[in-house]
C-alpha cells in the first residue's frame, strides 16, 4: 500500500530523517508480516515504534480510554483492520479536537493559561481590565471628570443650634433626667446635638433648674456634671464659664430661691471634689471680685457663695463628706434610718400637734413608696400609748396626711400590715385587738379607710370552756 499519506507529522518527520540519512529509501518495502521496513536498521525502527506508542498512549489517556490500553502495554503499530503504517497513525478523537486542557504528562489537566487564553476569551474571573478603571484624559470625553474624588468624605452635618433652639431642646432633656436619673442617656442626646457654642450653658441651665427643686434633684445634677465631665462631653473650659454666669445671675436667682448663694457654693464645692473644677478657680474668682472697684450688691452675693464653697472644702475630711452634701436620697436610705425618722416626727407631732410640720417632714423623706410605714407607726403608737386622746390625734393626722401626701393605697397597705401582726402585738399589748378595733372605727367614720378595710379587721377568738376533766381551763 502507498505510504505517502501518513497523518502524524512527527512520524512523517522521522521518515524524512531516516530517508535523508540513508536509513530508509524509497525502494524499501514494508513487510506486513513482520511489521517492519526491509533495509531499515533495527535501532532506528525501535525508535520510531517507541515514539508512536508513546503518542498513542497519551492520546488514549486524554480520551478516557486508558482502561482499554493501559500505559506500558504493547500496542501494535498496525490497527485491527489496518494494512499499513498509515492505519497505525495516531488520530485525535473529534471530541478532543478543540479541548483547551493541557495534554502534557506533567500538568494536572487544568485549562491553559488559567482559562484566560485563546480567541474570544474575556479573561479570568474577578479581574477587571485596567483600561476600564482608568479615567479618561480627554476633556471631550463625556466621562471626563476635572475634580478627582480622592479624599472626599460624604456625611451628614447638623447646623449649630441658636439660643432659643438650645433652650427648647436641652431643657426637656434635663427635666426628663430628673425623673429617670440616667446620665448615659443624657450624654447620648447631647452628643447628637451641635451645641459646641452652648456647652457652657448646660451647666448654667442644669444648676438653675435644680435650685427650684429639692436636695435629691440637686444630687442628680451634681452626678450629671461629674459624668459629663468624665465622658469628655463637657470640659473645664465649659464648666468654669457656666459657674461664672451663675455668679453673675445670683441677683435674679435670689428672687426665686433666697438661699441661692449657699446652694451655688455647695455646687461649686462638690464640683471641686469631683475634679470638674480646679481648686484655684475659687481663688481666681475671689481675686477678680477684690480687683473690681465698682462694688455692688452682686459682689456680696458672690463672696457669700465663694465663702460657702471654701468653708466646705476646708473642713476636716471635706472632700469625703462632700459626696453626701445633698444628703442621701430617699430611695437609697436604709429602712432602719427611715423608721427612726418617722418615729421621731410622730413623737414631735404628739407634743406640738402641728400637722403642717408633720406633713413637711413626711414629704422630705422622698419615699412615697414607703408611706405605708408611716401608717403602720401611727397605729403602733396608738397601741403603745393606749389613750383615747392619742387615738383621736393620730386619726386627725392620718386624715390630714391622706388628703395631701399619703395615697389611699398606702393607707390600706399600712392597715393590712397591722392586721397581720396583730396576733404578735397582742403579746406585748394585751388590749391590742380592742384598741385597734376602736381606732379602725374612728378612721372609718372620718372617711380615712374604706368599708373593705374596716371589715378586714381580725376578730379575737371567743373564749370557751373545755370539758370538766381539764379543770375548767380557758382556751383562747
Amino acid at each position: 500500500m502507498a505510504n505517502d499519506s501518513i497523518s502524524d507529522p512527527e512520524l512523517e518527520a522521522e521518515m524524512e530523517y531516516a530517508e535523508k540519512h540513508g536509513d530508509l529509501r524509497s525502494e524499501n518495502v514494508f513487510d506486513e508480516d513482520k511489521g517492519v521496513f526491509n533495509g531499515v536498521s533495527s535501532e532506528h525502527m525501535n525508535r520510531i515504534k517507541h515514539k508512536a506508542k508513546r503518542r498513542l498512549n497519551e492520546t488514549l489517556m486524554s480520551a478516557g480510554a486508558r482502561s482499554e490500553h493501559p500505559v506500558g502495554s504493547t500496542i501494535p503499530l498496525a490497527a485491527a483492520g489496518g494494512d499499513s503504517l498509515k492505519s497505525a497513525a495516531i488520530k485525535v478523537p473529534a471530541a478532543l479536537k478543540n479541548d483547551r486542557k493541557s495534554r502534557t504528562k506533567y500538568g494536572r489537566g487544568l485549562p491553559k493559561k488559567g482559562g484566560a487564553g485563546g480567541k474570544g476569551v474575556w479573561g479570568t474571573i474577578n479581574v477587571l481590565d485596567s483600561a476600564v478603571d482608568e479615567e479618561p484624559d480627554d476633556k471631550n470625553d463625556p466621562n471626563f471628570e476635572s475634580d478627582p474624588e480622592d479624599g472626599v468624605i460624604i456625611g451628614s452635618v447638623s447646623p449649630p443650634l441658636s439660643d432659643e433652639e438650645f433652650r427648647n431642646v436641652v431643657s426637656p432633656i434635663l427635666k426628663e433626667y430628673l425623673e429617670h436619673g440616667q446620665t448615659q442617656e443624657v450624654g447620648v442626646l447631647l452628643s447628637s446635638l451641635n451645641i459646641s457654642e452652648h456647652k457652657s450653658k448646660v451647666t448654667t441651665m442644669a444648676i438653675s433648674l435644680s435650685m427650684e427643686r429639692h436636695n435629691p434633684q440637686r444630687q442628680l445634677i451634681s452626678v450629671l456634671l461629674s459624668d459629663l465631665f468624665g465622658s469628655r462631653i463637657l470640659g473645664r473650659c465649659h464648666i468654669e464659664p457656666g459657674f461664672d454666669d451663675l455668679l453673675e445671675s445670683l441677683p435674679d436667682l435670689v428672687l426665686d430661691t433666697p438661699e441661692a448663694p449657699e446652694l451655688l457654693g455647695q455646687f461649686m464645692a462638690r464640683a471641686v471634689a469631683d475634679d470638674c473644677l480646679a481648686p484655684r478657680y475659687l481663688q481666681t474668682c475671689s481675686d477678680r471680685i477684690s480687683a473690681d472697684t465698682t462694688a455692688d450688691a452682686c459682689d456680696g452675693l458672690k463672696r457669700k457663695a465663694i465663702h460657702r464653697a471654701t468653708s466646705l472644702l476646708g473642713m476636716k475630711h471635706g472632700y469625703a463628706l462632700l459626696d453626701n452634701i445633698w444628703g442621701v436620697g430617699g430611695g437609697q436610705k436604709a429602712c432602719k434610718a427611715l423608721q427612726t425618722r418617722i418615729i421621731m416626727l410622730l413623737k414631735e407631732f404628739l407634743s406640738s400637734n402641728d400637722k403642717a410640720e408633720a406633713e413637711r417632714c413626711v414629704a422630705e423623706l422622698e419615699v412615697p413608696h414607703f408611706h405605708h410605714e408611716v401608717v403602720y407607726q401611727i397605729i403602733y403608737m396608738v397601741l403603745v400609748e393606749g389613750v383615747r386622746e392619742c387615738c383621736l390625734k393620730m386619726a386627725d393626722l392620718l386624715l390630714y396626711l391622706e388628703g395631701s401626701v399619703i395615697t389611699r393605697d398606702q393607707v390600706n397597705k399600712g392597715f393590712d400590715r397591722i392586721y397581720k401582726d396583730l396576733a404578735d402585738l397582742n403579746i406585748d399589748v394585751p388590749k391590742a385587738y380592742e384598741i385597734t378595733e376602736s381606732f379602725t372605727d374612728i378612721c372609718f367614720e372620718r372617711g380615712v379607710i374604706t368599708t373593705s378595710v374596716a371589715n378586714a379587721m381580725p376578730q379575737r377568738g371567743r373564749k370557751r370552756f373545755v370539758s370538766e376533766g381539764d379543770g375548767g381551763l380557758v382556751k383562747h
